[in-house]
């Protein structure tokens, strides 16, 4: 709690310090920014009116929307999937009840028998002989 209370404190005291250096910076006038040999100006009166950047504008918006949206499909996509996998796990582990089973089954899975599932194999086998 101590940690926050100074993080809080120093957050505000930040930010009076930058409200009050904004405060005290002196302000410039439109007229004066506004300068006529910029190449800004030039772009603008020759070539800017003859491209339509409006319009260029509303597509890229337009696009990038659309490849959000279907960004946002894929994403949502992905997570109905996981949720499927994860309840069939839930499903499976549930059915076979017994922690032996979800034990042999991951022994055979990986390749390796304990030795308990050697010694009942070599039981079963002797039983079999007889």
């Amino acid at each position: 709690m101590y940690n926050f209370t100074l993080q809080v404190i120093t957050i505000v005291s930040l930010g009076i310090i930058v409200y009050l250096l904004t405060r005290a910076l002196p302000r410039v006038p439109e007229k004066e920014r506004v300068s006529q040999s910029s190449v800004g100006d030039f772009f603008d009166r020759k070539i800017g009116r003859h491209i339509p950047l409006e319009k260029l504008d509303a597509r890229a918006h337009s696009l990038i929307e659309k490849i959000l949206r279907k960004i946002k499909v894929l994403v949502m996509k992905t997570d109905n999937f996981v949720d499927d996998r994860i309840d069939q796990l839930k499903k499976t582990k549930k059915s076979s009840g017994e922690e032996k089973n979800i034990r042999e089954h991951v022994e055979l899975i990986a390749g390796i028998k304990s030795e308990e599932s050697i010694s009942e194999d070599a039981s079963q086998g002797q039983e079999n002989q007889l």
